[in-house]
């Protein structure tokens, strides 16, 4: 198999378990993030592409990271008296700014692997949709399961909570707190949080999904199961009780009825313009 291939296999399983924000497996730098574990590796196989091209391509938003990668390490500079020997949160200041400045560092090659597969990529918009529909059947079978343990179904909530002892990193936090069973939202399932480690990240990401799987519903797909995908996305954002997700989807909706009643107005226009050439101008 070609490297190019793989670096696109990489990228598309990074957009399908994007979600899987708490994995409670690795507990090593950002790697709880699961789309970081394929994003690395298909990083890897990019340099290995790069160093067999000989070339490497920058575009824009390339060269304003690494503008802004530079500011850092430069601000940083100019404030290592006020950095040395702080702390914030329980957290030495030094250690922050190392995290922050690998961080930095993790988003720039991410940039540079997207880019390269992504520029090459025939059809990239539909090709994406793909892997985010994919992404949303993994999250709609949790998010169902944990809809069954909100109506009490003890199969469900003794379920959600095996699956949260795997993906979810804050069940050990609560373990060790000390939980109650009645009150603790991984045995007390109130708020559906798909594979997030809370309900905000989830509407968060829930936002992200809705004008793709609307865009999937009026030009890719046009058919019934797209449609209820859309709706079982507003139904999870809805009893995920997340006001970034209330506020985010009621805004995209607005934009979408807007440019879609837009389109239709425009559509008509052309239509009746071609009308009139067919049946009078051709006469003449």
């Amino acid at each position: 198999m070609k490297l190019e291939k793989l670096t696109e296999i990489c990228l598309f399983l990074s957009i399908i378990i994007a979600p899987f924000d708490g994995i409670n497996i690795i507990r090593f730098f950002i790697y709880n993030y699961a789309f970081c574990w394929t994003t690395t590796i298909g990083f890897v196989i990019y340099l290995l592409c790069i160093i067999k091209q000989n070339k490497i391509y920058f575009g824009k938003l390339v060269k304003i990271w690494l503008l802004f990668f530079v500011w850092n390490i430069i601000a940083t500079i100019v404030n290592i008296e006020n950095i040395i020997g702080g702390v914030f949160k329980e957290h030495s200041a030094e250690r922050m700014v190392l995290v922050s400045i690998v961080s930095l560092f993790f988003v720039l090659s991410m940039i540079l692997f997207y880019n390269y597969v992504l520029m090459k990529k025939n059809n990239v918009v539909v090709w994406i949709y793909k892997a985010i529909k994919i992404s949303f059947y993994i999250i709609a079978i949790f998010s169902v399961i944990q809809l069954l343990g909100m109506c009490k179904i003890q199969i469900a909530i003794d379920l959600n909570t095996m699956i949260q002892k795997i993906i979810n990193i804050k069940y050990d936090l609560a373990i060790s707190r000390g939980i109650n069973f009645d009150e603790n939202e991984f045995f007390a399932i109130k708020r559906i949080i798909g594979v997030s480690q809370e309900a905000s990240t989830f509407g968060n990401y829930l936002t992200c999904l809705f004008p793709w799987l609307i865009l999937g519903a009026i030009y890719f797909e046009k058919n019934l199961k797209s449609i209820v995908l859309c709706c079982l996305l507003v139904v999870f954002a809805i009893l995920s009780y997340s006001r970034i997700a209330y506020g985010c989807i009621f805004l995209e909706l607005l934009v979408v009825m807007f440019l879609l009643r837009k389109f239709i107005k425009l559509k008509y226009f052309f239509w009746c313009i071609i009308y009139y050439y067919n049946n009078y101008y051709r006469k003449y």
